[in-house]
């Protein structure tokens, strides 16, 4: 099914502007604090504690996973530019009762030894469990990385989860080689899902500046890769791959997981292509596309498109994202970010159904007042159920928003929730608009939603990487957590008021014997041939704990000693030319 989005839209069901009102439909509102709860402000490079770099970015990417299985969302943190060539870093810090730790507990770096980065974002995504074991793992990527000084160009990795955290080297690793000088691999990640019903979620990777054998190096039509879960973690095969149809459109500049749009009990691929042109290939207008899931596994064509007919430079799809199900049908919904629409920018939503995805967007947001460069929809996610009334609801970030009188586009952003309610997501906004924020603090341009402090409430995290900490002039970054809310009943002609009261308990023990095995796969570019090298060296690591149960089982695996280290994602963003972070 392809379909053509004309931005002039007509018999859109809902089309609301950003305003200040804290509404949820008619009889729902719910109070969040303009304060955040929780707020890490970077000052330096571990490695380095006295020095910093011009652009340090911590906060690029930000993504929440319960990754110890403690019951808590842990948050995860990407940071791009620290010393020493401008390596990129991702920091653990685990949740708790109290909301996150003060100080991350892991972390992880590309160290020049292995090889190095030159600035580029570094999505996370800590949503997945790729091997089953109950643990969250963490997707980390680098689209600049490479080895030595040509190919190949990127790196994914992945992180495994257990009681002590993220895994310390990555037992999964995935480059692309090859004799084409294609940037990109990587520039965005994404758990995908359940795609094949098997009970492990998927790694889906783009790859957006990919060129075919028979077109140009350079040439921009990008593609998408998948790889299945296993019982043994991240398979070293290619299982899926689709490449883009058009030149310099960028298919893959963003790739997520959908959820399970119709209800068929598999999960879907959602990518999008924000420099696709339209019929005429005439402009950045973007596209979407979404492959439904299937035991078989997606099939060879999108099962749904949308080709945005005008608007240059619009970009529509430079973010996507699973909303969930914000209005509670049982059939999950995705979002468009749509950043470079001369409004300021919007948001798309389009309902899921048991025909799977509609032709015209449910709904569209966009902010009330906004200067052009504002970039509402840069970033965007999923926020889970932030105040408790049973919906889900959306994060939208506009990191270039501005109250403070600085020049266009140089504002020091903001981020808004819109509610879920049966009849879909809310007419107006809530922002987020927390004081003493410099001009290019870039609040708003990663955002995540979790449950960090464990109160059954979903919580909201917002990155800053322009954020100035002991310097006017220095993008040391930071990164914000605010605290879901419950509902609050409004004055209406009905009174509702309802006591829910649940406890509790839960004792856990587990006697494990854990090991990795360290997988390089290789891409070439001008086959369609992977290469899986496997090296391993033998190291045993035990921990004990104690489960409530009859059964106790040992697994031993091996782990490389001498394999690089690094990290983790969420909803790979375009760098887009109009408005990126440079």
């Amino acid at each position: 099914m392809v379909s053509v989005l004309t931005f002039a839209m007509v018999g859109v069901a809902w089309s609301r502007d950003v305003g200040p009102s804290m509404v949820d439909g008619d009889s729902i509102s719910a109070e969040f604090s303009s304060t955040p709860s929780w707020t890490y402000e970077y000052t330096s490079f571990p490695e380095y504690p006295h020095s910093y770099s011009v652009d340090d970015l911590f906060g690029q990417d930000v993504s929440v996973g319960d990754v110890n299985g403690d019951g808590y969302g842990d948050v995860v943190i990407s940071a791009s530019g620290n010393p020493n060539d401008g390596q990129t870093a991702m920091y653990f810090f685990p949740g708790g009762q109290e909301g996150p730790s003060t100080d991350f507990t892991w972390w992880t770096s590309l160290n020049p030894e292995y090889g190095v980065s030159h600035n580029a974002d570094n999505p996370l995504d800590a949503s997945g469990d790729f091997n089953g074991d109950g643990y969250k793992d963490i997707l980390f990527s680098d689209s600049e990385f490479k080895y030595g000084f040509f190919d190949p160009e990127g790196v994914v990795r992945a992180y495994y989860g257990s009681p002590t955290g993220p895994s310390s080297t990555s037992p999964w690793e995935m480059t692309y080689g090859g004799d084409r000088f294609d940037k990109g691999f990587g520039n965005a990640i994404a758990n995908a899902g359940d795609i094949n019903g098997d009970g492990y979620d998927e790694v889906l990777v783009g790859f957006d500046q990919y060129s075919p054998p028979e077109e140009p190096s350079g040439s921009g039509f990008g593609s998408i890769y998948l790889f299945y879960g296993s019982a043994n973690g991240v398979s070293g095969n290619l299982n899926w791959s689709y490449d883009g149809d058009k030149s310099q459109a960028s298919f893959g500049g963003c790739v997520s997981g959908a959820g399970d749009v119709n209800g068929d009990g598999y999960d879907e691929i959602f990518v999008t292509a924000p420099y696709y042109g339209g019929p005429d290939h005439d402009g950045y207008s973007g596209a979407a596309f979404v492959f439904y899931g299937a035991n078989a596994g997606p099939a060879a064509s999108p099962d749904w498109s949308m080709e945005a007919e005008t608007g240059d430079g619009n970009s529509f799809g430079a973010s996507c994202a699973s909303a969930g199900d914000v209005n509670g049908d049982g059939f999950d919904d995705i979002v468009v970010g749509v950043p470079g629409e001369s409004s300021g920018g919007a948001v798309y939503a389009y309902y899921g159904s048991e025909e799977g995805i509609p032709d015209e967007p449910d709904w569209i947001g966009k902010p009330s007042t906004y200067d052009d460069a504002d970039s509402f929809g840069y970033s965007l996610s999923g926020a889970g159920d932030i105040n408790g009334d049973g919906y889900d609801d959306i994060i939208v970030g506009a990191y270039a928003y501005d109250t403070n009188g600085n020049e266009e586009g140089r504002g020091q952003g903001t981020a808004y929730i819109f509610l879920g309610s049966a009849q879909g997501l809310s007419e107006d906004g809530i922002p987020w608009e927390p004081s003493g924020l410099y001009h290019y603090s870039r609040f708003g341009y990663a955002v995540a939603g979790g449950d960090v402090n464990g109160d059954g409430i979903s919580d909201v995290v917002v990155g800053a990487p322009g954020s100035k900490v002991l310097s006017d002039f220095v993008d040391f970054g930071a990164a914000h957590v605010f605290y879901g809310d419950t509902v609050i009943p409004t004055t209406t002609t009905t009174t509702t008021s309802t006591t829910t009261s649940t406890t509790t308990s839960t004792t856990t023990s587990t006697t494990t014997t854990t090991s990795t095995t360290t997988t390089t796969t290789t891409i070439t570019s001008t086959t369609t041939t992977i290469t899986t090298t496997t090296t391993t060296a033998t190291t045993t690591t035990s921990t004990t704990t104690t489960v409530p149960t009859t059964t106790s089982t040992t697994t031993t695996t091996t782990i490389p000693g001498d394999d690089d280290d690094d990290d983790t994602g969420g909803c790979g963003r375009t760098e887009l030319g109009w408005g990126g972070l440079f």
